[in-house]
């Protein structure tokens, strides 16, 4: 089944994990950080549906799909929206997980949580499974989705007090220092970490800043 909606994802409507995620969507849903500038619901949702095609590409078990993807859906919950340090956001994260973990669920809670914890930026060292790293490489990968210059420019420099201007320089930074851990990862971003960073050079020449 072709999957093209989030929900038929949250339904599991293409069988390709164990389960559905229908009680996570509806505690997300009420989150407090559902409409913050850039870590809000479609970050969450975002980092859910290209983390899900990463699993399938790679060929991982239902069981490990349904762990890694209540990580994704739940590794910003009740984000505060504004620069601080993400370990603390990281904890709240995984404490409104403890709230509102299934019964089914609990007996994973520490793999689920060693997923969410490999999203901390700056990355914390230490080996992780292959289904976290693929979590971790769709979370920093945002500059190079179609949608970018919205959620990052204006949406994450509001969070990080920067004006849209300061955040198209720092991509210049940031894009030639963009590494992927997986192959899966590479595959899909890699090729466009180059045509990202020579459009914001052209938009920086077009504003003239």
């Amino acid at each position: 089944m072709n999957i093209e909606q989030v929900i038929q994802l949250v339904n599991n409507e293409g069988i390709t994990y164990e389960g559905d995620l229908r009680h996570y969507f509806r505690v997300i849903w009420q989150s407090e950080n559902v409409d913050v500038p850039y870590h809000n619901l479609r970050h969450m949702l975002h980092v859910l549906w290209h983390t899900h095609r990463g699993l399938v590409s790679t060929g991982i078990s239902p069981i490990e799909i349904r762990k890694t993807l209540i990580a994704a859906i739940f590794h910003d919950y009740n984000h505060p929206g504004k620069l601080g340090n993400d370990a603390d956001n990281i904890e709240i994260a995984v404490q409104g997980l403890r709230n509102n973990i299934l019964p089914e669920d609990a007996v994973h809670m520490e793999d689920i949580v060693t997923c969410i914890k490999a999203t901390q930026f700056p990355h914390i060292q230490g080996e992780f499974p292959i289904n976290a790293k693929i979590l971790r490489d769709v979370d920093v990968a945002s500059t190079l989705n179609n949608v970018w210059m919205q959620t990052v420019l204006f949406g994450l420099g509001k969070e990080f007090g920067k004006t849209p201007n300061e955040m198209l320089k720092m991509q210049l930074v940031f894009l030639p220092l963009l590494k992927f851990e997986t192959i899966w990862a590479q595959k899909e971003y890699g090729p466009l970490v180059k045509k990202r960073i020579k459009e914001v050079q052209k938009m920086i020449d077009c504003l003239s800043i």
